[in-house]
């Protein structure tokens, strides 16, 4: 469902993109748009990539941190 959601949201991203590229023509302008368009929407996928690795994969520290004071007696190796 996640890869499907991103796909149509990049088919209507090329939906509008061609609308428009219909409407004004085919310009510098509309490239650069375009450009920034597809680079946010490319950020946005791998950004939320993210958030399904870190709900499998718990990554915690395997030892819990500990603070040896200088009076204490310092930890078995």
């Amino acid at each position: 469902m996640f890869g499907l959601g991103f796909f149509a949201l990049w088919i209507a991203a090329t939906v509008v993109t061609a609308v428009l590229a219909l409407v004004l023509g085919e310009s510098i302008v509309l490239l650069l748009i375009v450009a920034m368009l597809y680079w946010a929407l490319s950020a946005l996928f791998y950004v939320t990539l993210w958030f399904g690795f870190n709900d499998t994969f718990e990554i915690r520290s395997p030892v819990a941190f500990r603070t040896v004071m200088a009076t204490e007696e310092p930890p078995a190796s």
